[in-house]
């Protein structure tokens, strides 16, 4: 027997509304932000597909995962309902079906709801997955902000509201021109968070109010010199560089960390670059603390003034690290948490000296 079938909050909320009007996330009443509709890959990408393929294969796949995707409008409509088709990508071991294949519900006011699919539509599905949901929220007005699954590749996705209802683009963010851009881990990407919306990126830019880019490529952030010659492109107000984890030990991050950085340096001589340590002990983490100081300190020793460091080992206070990750190496909710308290306090301090 089902769980759901024993306990009725296990249930997701069917669709009964007849005026329901389905809206295309394509539609230009919505601010679509960290992807946009491939029309030859007929999905959300992160990233052009010639860039990230002369990476590698695997980033090639990685950017078709929708890590960072938002959508964002305004509505006085009392429900919010969502009609998705994603890829059937099936699930990681140690994450949920709603970080592969749900969505998360934000208004200004703080998380409001999760919108997923169930493990008998993905076990019974076949190359692509797709489900509808609907949550109630009042009549009230609100500026929402859904946030896309962070390990899952979304095809198609619409909105359903109230017939009649008001529907009108967001506000800008305050960096609506220059986002700050993420590179890294599958821990940039979101392994592990419970929902979308939970991972460090999305919480300290959801409290500044920041548009963001997220470029974590799960097991593949290696700082190849062409992804660095792409992201010099970017317009963007920070580069967090949160590469450490998936150099396969210190010596290759010796080779490729500092080499990566000066590039971008190069090409981009007043960008703020935030060089950030792995939050866990382990795995060399020492030594590879010790690479990436080393790196940041000659930086500043040259007269670099827009680098910055974050001694990953200090995200987590003692007392809490046992509580911290799901496998000793991704966060967790509580991790992604004191993560984003500390690069909150970064970013601040960042565009404040810029402003």
């Amino acid at each position: 027997m089902r769980i759901e079938d024993i306990d009725p909050n296990f249930k997701f909320e069917t669709i009964k509304e007849e005026d329901i009007e389905w809206i295309s996330s394509l539609d230009e009443r919505f601010s679509l932000y960290g992807v946009y509709y491939d029309e030859e890959e007929k999905s959300f990408v992160r990233m052009p597909q010639d860039v990230a393929q002369s990476a590698s294969v695997n980033v090639g796949n990685l950017v078709k995962r929708s890590s960072g995707g938002r959508l964002r409008f305004v509505t006085d409509s009392p429900y919010i309902a969502i009609r998705s088709v994603n890829t059937n990508v099936g699930i990681g071991a140690y994450s949920t079906m709603i970080s592969y294949y749900g969505y998360s519900i934000y208004s200004e006011d703080g998380y409001m709801a999760m919108i997923s699919t169930t493990f008998d539509t993905l076990k019974n599905g076949g190359e692509n997955i797709a489900y509808e949901g609907i949550k109630h929220f009042g009549n009230t007005k609100r500026q929402y902000t859904i946030y896309f699954p962070p390990y899952g590749q979304v095809r198609a996705l619409y909105i359903g509201i109230k017939k009649g209802s008001m529907l009108k683009a967001a506000k800008p963010y305050k960096n609506e021109t220059a986002p700050v851009v993420f590179y890294g881990s599958s821990i940039t990407m979101g392994g592990c968070t419970t929902r979308p919306g939970c991972d460090y990126t999305a919480m300290c830019c959801r409290d500044l109010k920041l548009h963001y880019l997220n470029f974590g490529l799960s097991g593949n952030c290696k700082a190849e010199l062409v992804l660095a010659d792409y992201f010099a492109t970017l317009p963007m107000s920070v580069f967090v560089y949160d590469y450490d984890h998936n150099a396969r030990d210190a010596e290759f991050l010796r080779q490729t960390h500092e080499r990566f950085y000066l590039r971008l340096r190069e090409l981009r001589p007043d960008l703020p670059i935030v060089m950030v340590t792995r939050p866990t002990h382990t795995h060399q983490w020492r030594q590879r603390r010790e690479v990436i100081l080393a790196n940041y300190e000659r930086a500043r020793e040259r007269g670099d003034e827009n680098v910055y460091f974050i001694d990953g080992s200090t995200f987590f206070p003692d007392s809490l690290r046992p509580y911290t990750t799901v496998d000793e190496v991704h966060p967790n909710d509580l991790g992604f948490y004191l993560m984003a308290k500390k690069m909150k306090s970064m970013l601040r301090r960042i565009l404040s000296q810029k402003a």
